[in-house]
């Protein structure tokens, strides 16, 4: 079920950005620019893509619109799983079964044209299913060419030790005719255990990320621990291990214990010969060093995160509640040349600590959390929760999510400008969406939009966003009005055999008339079920009732109705006169219908 929010309405973009941060959550919305492109779904519903972009730090945006369907239909936002160069590969799912697995979703391929952009639904990669992190896009060779990457764990559930072989997923374009070919591929050298050592991993690898290096090359990323690189058209692909830099002192607590994207982010320049790295270290609130005895005394404070890592398998954890220090944060971004002679490689290249940040411009003191002048912003900047970096590809400058509060939703991005130490931009996140553990895309398909024939995007996105929200409510007092009529013809049709789950949901549909549109849509996993069975209701009064006129002896006039096993779950069978089970066609008809248009 998708959470029904407005796209936001974004600056028109002067010119062309050589890049953008797009969303990786889509909006289900009809809009229309020059981004426009539509293809059919694997059902033959039609599918319409948009996409929205600005300049960062705006978090640009795409939206999916389905003639016919309503945002209640979707099982989920649409996903934007990669991009690279002027391709973007998401999944759409209107299925209600999706949620069972990845094998009812649909992929597809956009591609962005200044006079052409175009939508294509690739084929299934069933059997071979794989995690969104774990795709990478590839643009290859000529004429169009491209190919999707994908490297997933092998599990063995019969040992505890970490594996080292992968199933790697390939398509090709130029081999379309292959579909998707699979292969097991193992890592040459393991190093990070040797290097960088966690306590027990699971697994030697979690890939959260995937960067493409050219020629073939993909790496993919854990972000804690490092980077398995394979050259995807290599006749026997092998992985090469490079492990990432350890993690900073203000991190070794969180290190391999919470997700990565919170602290790191790691990103390959538009040429492909640099690898950028940033780690935002989050200075956590520091206990006292004092004792609460004078019996008892601390171990001095570790120099490394190795002296560290072997102090913690040594030692018991410490709950004591000391009072605690107010923290902040850190930034320090690296740069790795590509292609890697080795992981001793890592260029350190800048560091920026909160409290050094300068705020220049009055406008973005408007737009922080608590709006300030420019030395009671600089002030304020520490005590913001500031965390999720994105690295840019083209220059040093690295973009942070941040609000005021724990209790609120993330509602800026903030650019840090690194080398020059100051803040280089801020903009408002979209209301009622919660970015907290959403991930932007860095896209470059924002070369290769014709702006000039957008015309006014944002003038047209506020005019067909109003638009947009008075036929939702329109659509929402239909619903009700439809769904009244529905608990009598179920009670009717349970003298005949209704089975009690659809009358249930029915009847928890039906009482969509008593609540507001935030608890309607809390109604949707009914909704769902009504839309299953709506299908079968139609397709079987059309074309699957069969009566059988079976006499139960000469002279008699009982007659049963039955349908087949995979309709609403079971059979609807009851011996009853020809009048009754007239009505009992009529009532289903009606019943389809009503059904029909709750879609």
């Amino acid at each position: 079920m998708t959470a029904v929010v407005s796209p936001p309405i974004l600056p028109v973009a002067e010119g062309a950005p050589s890049w953008v941060l797009l969303d990786t959550a889509g909006y289900i919305a009809k809009r229309g620019n020059a981004t426009f492109a539509k293809t059919l779904g694997s059902n033959g519903q039609p599918v319409e893509v948009t996409f929205c972009t600005a300049a960062p730090p705006h978090v640009s945006h795409f939206c999916v619109h389905c003639p016919g369907l309503v945002p209640a239909d979707f099982v989920e936002d649409p996903t934007l799983i990669g991009a690279e160069a002027d391709l973007v590969l998401f999944r759409l799912c209107v299925d209600p079964l999706a949620v069972a697995g990845e094998r009812l979703f649909d992929y597809f391929l956009y591609t962005a044209h200044p006079r052409r952009p175009s939508l294509q639904l690739l084929p299934h990669p069933y059997p071979n299913l794989f995690h969104d992190s774990e795709v990478a896009l590839l643009r290859c060779g000529e004429d169009d060419e491209y190919a999707i990457a994908a490297l997933r764990n092998i599990d063995d559930y019969f040992t505890d030790e970490p594996q080292m072989s992968f199933n790697l997923y390939l398509y090709r374009s130029s081999r379309a005719g292959e579909g998707w070919t699979a292969r097991v591929v193992s890592v040459e050298e393991p190093l990070r255990d040797t290097v960088c050592p966690v306590e027990e991993p699971k697994r030697f690898h979690e890939t959260t990320k995937a960067i493409t290096l050219g020629g073939g090359a993909v790496g993919w990323v854990d972000l804690w621990r490092g980077i398995l690189v394979c050259n995807v058209f290599d006749e026997k692909p092998v992985l090469r291990d490079v492990p990432l830099l350890l993690p900073a002192r203000g991190n070794w607590e969180i290190y391999h214990r919470c997700g990565p994207y919170f602290a790191r982010d790691i990103t390959v320049s538009p040429q492909k010969d640099v690898i950028k790295y940033v780690e935002v270290e989050i200075c956590l609130p520091r206990k006292p060093t004092t004792t609460k005895t004078t019996e008892t005394c601390h171990p001095p404070e570790p120099e490394s995160y190795l002296e560290w890592f072997r102090q913690q398998q040594c030692e018991d954890d410490d709950d004591d509640d000391d009072d605690e220090d107010v923290g902040g944060w850190k930034a320090t971004t690296w740069s790795l040349p590509v292609p890697i002679a080795s992981r001793e490689n890592w260029h350190f290249d800048y560091t920026v600590d909160v409290d050094d940040l300068t705020v220049v411009d009055p406008m973005h003191c408007k737009l922080l959390p608590r709006p300030l002048q420019p030395t009671e912003a600089e002030a304020l900047l520490p005590r913001l929760i500031t965390a999720f970096p994105i690295m840019s590809m083209d220059d040093d400058v690295v973009y942070l999510l941040s609000k005021a509060s724990p209790k609120d939703q993330m509602e800026v991005v903030i650019a840090v400008d690194m080398r020059r130490k100051f803040l280089q931009g801020v903009a408002k996140l979209v209301t009622g969406k919660d970015f907290t553990f959403m991930r932007s895309c860095i896209s470059e398909i924002s070369k290769y939009i014709n702006y000039k024939s957008s015309g006014d995007v944002a003038k047209a996105s506020a005019s067909l966003s109003a638009a947009s929200r008075r036929a939702a409510d329109k659509e929402t007092e239909e619903v009700r009005l439809l769904a009244k009529e529905i608990p009598s013809l179920l009670l009717e049709l349970e003298l005949l055999g209704l089975e009690h789950q659809h009358r249930d949901a029915a009847s928890a549909c039906s009482r969509m008339k008593d609540h507001g549109a935030g608890q309607m849509r809390r109604m949707q996993p009914n909704m769902a079920f009504m839309r299953m069975t709506r299908f079968d209701f139609q397709e079987t009064h059309r074309r699957q009732f069969h009566t059988n006129f079976l006499h139960q002896g000469s002279g008699s006039d009982a007659i049963t109705i039955s349908t087949p096993r995979r309709h609403l779950g079971g059979h609807i069978h009851s011996s009853a006169t020809p009048q009754r089970c007239a009505e009992l066609l009529v009532l289903l008809g009606r019943l389809g219908l009503l059904l029909g248009e709750l879609r």
